[in-house]
This record gives structure tokens, C-alpha cells and sequence, in this order.
């Protein structure tokens, strides 16, 4: 089946007129990374059209995808131990999915798009580990005239991505350490682009959503990493977010990030 059309069946009726011009206006196949679960509104469709255009270009890709390796091979034994630790804890196999705790970099640059797409302000980050994901989101800021907060709750972690992030991102981003429960409340931010990548858990992760769903812009848009395929309960929650009434537009990418419009 043609993309557009397996998008126009998505939409509900009320959308489809708009929704489906606009996408037989245009060429197709470029949006075959999302796949909409539900769609309210056409600029939702046009935004994920935007961030799917591969002409956004930025040289910090070229340095970001150089000190990941090094950023990997120094702290790769501490990430891994206290990986494998909190996966046991939470009954999720550790050997299958170490390898998914971090973004790639196809996501990393699909969250820059958003971000540019969106001319996006004010962001925010949860859970910054080594802060791979807060460069890509700093960089975009740097055109959109926006500053990214990113909250980390171990101390070591937040360390190593402050000193990181200061190298080259200096007054584009700034690095929080704490709990985001705690932090996040303080900043008094109107979020325009949220993005979600902490403890893997149900309840954690939902706590989270519910924390920036609360203090979004209109329009604004909340990214949750390892929405698919990661643990029966992130499954779960991906499902039921997209199933709440207040839950319009949502989108899943390579299946694995969600994303959601307000």
C-alpha cells in the first residue's frame, strides 16, 4: 500500500480532506520512518514532513560523531555495569538490551529536525547520560534561538556531559543535576519541544509525560525514547498514552521514538 494512503486510513474522518491533499501534494516516501497512530490535526502530518527532510545539515554532526566513540569506549565498563544492574532490577534481559539504552544517531538527528521544524524555544531533556542526545538538541538550538535543559540524576553522568557540552555548546544548553520531579518544576519552563530518555519504566516514564505535558506550549512536541520493542511495560505505555482522549496526534519513528503533539 502506497504511504499516503496507509496514513489517509490512519486519520479519522474529520482530518482526512486536509490531511490527505497534503500529503498527494508531495512526494511520499520521505515520511516512510513515522508511522502516525493518530492525527487530529494536518500540521502535525506537515511537521512530521518537515522533520523527515533530510536537508537539515549541521557541522556539528561531523565532531558529535566523533567524540561518541571515545565518549563510548571511556565510560562503556561504568555505563554497562550500572546498565545491567537496573535492567535486572526491573526483570528486562540486560544482554539484549544494552545495546538500546542509547539514542542512535539517525534518532538523535531525527530529534534535531523536530527541533528545528518546530523553531523550538525552550527545551527539555530527561535523563542526559553522557549528553550525545543534548548536543544534537543544543546544535538545533543554536538556529532556533532556543536553550535546552537537561536533567541527569547521577551525578558522575551530569559531570561528564557538563564538561562535554561546555566544549562547544556553551549558552545553549544547560546541564541539571537531580531527580526531573525535583528540578524540573523549578525551571517555570513553557516547554516547546520535550524529550524523554531516563529511567525505562511504566510508571517512571509516565510520571515524566505528565510533568511536560503540564507545562507544554501549544503545538509543542514530547519525544519518548524505546516506545517499541524495548520491555512489555514501555509496549504498554506506548499504547496507552496514544489511547487517551487528550492524545491527538502521535507518531511513532523506526519503531522505537514516539512522538506526541499537544
Amino acid at each position: 500500500m502506497p504511504i499516503f494512503r496507509r496514513f489517509y486510513s490512519l486519520l479519522r474522518p474529520r482530518q482526512q480532506v486536509k490531511a490527505s491533499s497534503y500529503l498527494l501534494e508531495r512526494h511520499p516516501d520521505q515520511l516512510d520512518h513515522f508511522v502516525i497512530v493518530k492525527a487530529s490535526d494536518v500540521r502535525f502530518v506537515k511537521l512530521l514532513d518537515k522533520v523527515s527532510d533530510s536537508s537539515y545539515h549541521d557541522a556539528d554532526f561531523e565532531y558529535i560523531e566523533s567524540v561518541q566513540p571515545r565518549l563510548e569506549r571511556v565510560h562503556q565498563g561504568t555505563v554497562q555495569h550500572h546498565t545491567m544492574l537496573r535492567l535486572e532490577m526491573v526483570n528486562i534481559d540486560a544482554g539484549k538490551c544494552i545495546a538500546s539504552v542509547r539514542t542512535p544517531s539517525d534518532g538523535c538527528r531525527m530529534l534535531y529536525n523536530c527541533v528545528r521544524a518546530l523553531s523550538a524555544k525552550n527545551g527539555v531533556e530527561f535523563g542526559t547520560g553522557f549528553g550525545i542526545s543534548a548536543m544534537y538538541l543544543a546544535s538545533a538550538c543554536r538556529y532556533t534561538g532556543g536553550h535546552l535543559h537537561t536533567i541527569e540524576p547521577e551525578l558522575w553522568r551530569a559531570e561528564i556531559a557538563k564538561s562535554e557540552l561546555q566544549k562547544r555548546w556553551e549558552g545553549l544548553v544547560t546541564v541539571h543535576h537531580g531527580k526531573a520531579e525535583e528540578v524540573f518544576p523549578r525551571l517555570g519552563l513553557k516547554v516547546d519541544f520535550g524529550y524523554i530518555d531516563a529511567w525505562h519504566s511504566y510508571e517512571v516514564t509516565l510520571r515524566h509525560f505528565e510533568l511536560i505535558w503540564a507545562s507544554c506550549s501549544p503545538g509543542a512536541v514530547i519525544a519518548l525514547d524505546d516506545m517499541a520493542r524495548f520491555s512489555a511495560e514501555m509496549d504498554q505505555l506506548w499504547e496507552d498514552l496514544t489511547s487517551r482522549s487528550d492524545v491527538q496526534n502521535a507518531a511513532l519513528w523506526n519503531n522505537r521514538i514516539g512522538l506526541i503533539m499537544v
